[in-house]
Parts: structure tokens; C-alpha cells; sequence
């Protein structure tokens, strides 16, 4: 049943939150063999879940277990995504890994900064080269960037950039690449989790009726997949809070 927007759909969104799901399910399992990214994208097509399941699923990976707070531009209507072979001097950081303390303390902020500062000290190089040989579950496999000025910011697959910038020479490589939005995210996904927290702070708390239905104000108002989840998952079973919380919504 095909009823949220059509977006969340998209083969290669979905191919994108795939291969980062797949990748962590790998990296939290090391010594486990590694999780077919073609396996997880069955889960939008309904034979065990579907799409509400898969995306909420893919935000409990990205978000809940691993802080990569990237899902609101990802899933969002008003930004397209492509994927594309993109150098890697391109590329900036949006947070450093901090696997080798003197790489995190020169903090570089740019791809070419970093392999500026990694080719400058052999001894930096060799701590490099350990941490990612060292990383659970490997260096990731797929690259999500999103475009940020003239180049890209690197959403997830930090580890995997900084496995290419070993080498001295410029490399392509492939990524998926967002294309934000100047004008602000709609339509994005929000996980029924979110909403069912809403649900059970107003059920615990009668003062605090009011700013969650703001919530749910602010949210269904940016996106119609929040109250597509609302109304087909959240409502059905807490009906009496859910009537209050959006009484003029």
C-alpha cells in the first residue's frame, strides 16, 4: 500500500538507507558475516515489513544506535538524492574520528587537509593505517554525502574517506550525494517512535497536553508521512489521548 509520498519510495533512497543499515548491522556484529545490503532492501518490499517498518527501522540503526542524525535531509521531498562518482579533495567533515588521538587534536576539517597532515608524519600514517585495520567490523562500506558549498560533507563514511586518503593521489570514489533544500525540509520521514514518545509523555503528564500537541502540530504541518504513521500506527492503539493531543489539529 503505496499511500506515503511518493519520494519515500525512490529506488535509490531506499538502495542508500539499505547499504548504511546493512553497514552497521556488519559493524555491530564483527566476526559475524556481513549483512547483505540486497537482503535489507526486502524490507520495503512487504514480504516481512514494509515501508514504515523499513524506514523506522533504518532510523533506529542511524539514529538510536549509532548518533548519525542525517535521516530529516535523506528523506525529505524538497531534497533529491543521486548517486555519483565524486573526488575525494571534495569532500569535508562534519565531525573528525577521533581513532588517533594527534589526527583528532589537528581536527582537519577538509580531505586535502587531512591527507596533507596524514602524508606529513610517517608515524601518524602508521596509527592511521592500525585504527582502520583495528575497526570493527572494517572500515564502512558505502559513503553518504551530502552537497555543502562548492563541495560535499560527509553524512557517513568518515572511516571509509579516510581509507582512500592513505593513498597520496586524488581518488574518485562513489557516493550517494543529497542535494539539500535551501527552503526548509518537508516531507520528511518521522519515525513512530518519535510520535509514540509525544504519546506517552501526555498520557503520564496532563500538563503536558498542550506543548505535545504542539509538537504534533509542528510536525504534521512538515510532514504528511508523520501523520500518515500517526493515524495508521499510533492512534488505533491509544485512541482516547490521541483524540486529546490532536483536538484542532
Amino acid at each position: 500500500m503505496n499511500d506515503y509520498p511518493e519520494h519515500l519510495y525512490d529506488p535509490t533512497r531506499i538502495e542508500a538507507a539499505a547499504e548504511i543499515s546493512a553497514d552497521i548491522l556488519s559493524r555491530l556484529s564483527p566476526g559475524i558475516q556481513a549483512v547483505d545490503s540486497a537482503k535489507v532492501r526486502k524490507w520495503w518490499d512487504g514480504t516481512f515489513t514494509g515501508t514504515m517498518d523499513a524506514w523506522n527501522q533504518v532510523y533506529a540503526l542511524s539514529y538510536s544506535m549509532r548518533l548519525t542524525a542525517v535521516l530529516d535531509f535523506w528523506t525529505a521531498a524538497n531534497c533529491s538524492v543521486a548517486k555519483q562518482r565524486i573526488p575525494t579533495d571534495s569532500l569535508s567533515f562534519f565531525s573528525v574520528p577521533g581513532m588517533v588521538a594527534s589526527f583528532a587534536l589537528q581536527n582537519p576539517r577538509s580531505a586535502t587537509q587531512a591527507r596533507a597532515y596524514v602524508h606529513s608524519d610517517r608515524r601518524v600514517r602508521d596509527a592511521l593505517e592500525e585504527a582502520l585495520r583495528n575497526l570493527p567490523g572494517g572500515h564502512e562500506s558505502c559513503l553518504l554525502v551530502r552537497r555543502h558549498g562548492a563541495g560535499f560533507g560527509i553524512d557517513y563514511g568518515n572511516y571509509r574517506v579516510l581509507n582512500a586518503l592513505i593513498g597520496p593521489e586524488n581518488k574518485d570514489v562513489d557516493a550517494y550525494v543529497c542535494n539539500p533544500s535551501p527552503e526548509a525540509l518537508r516531507d520528511f520521514w518521522v519515525p513512530a517512535e518519535t510520535l509514540l514518545r509525544l504519546v506517552r509523555v501526555a498520557k503520564q503528564d496532563e500538563s503536558a497536553l498542550s506543548w505535545t500537541r504542539e509538537a504534533l502540530r509542528w510536525y504534521f504541518a512538515r510532514s504528511r508521512a508523520a501523520r500518515i504513521t500517526w493515524d495508521r500506527r499510533i492512534a488505533p492503539d491509544n485512541q482516547a489521548i490521541a483524540q486529546q493531543m490532536t483536538q484542532g489539529l
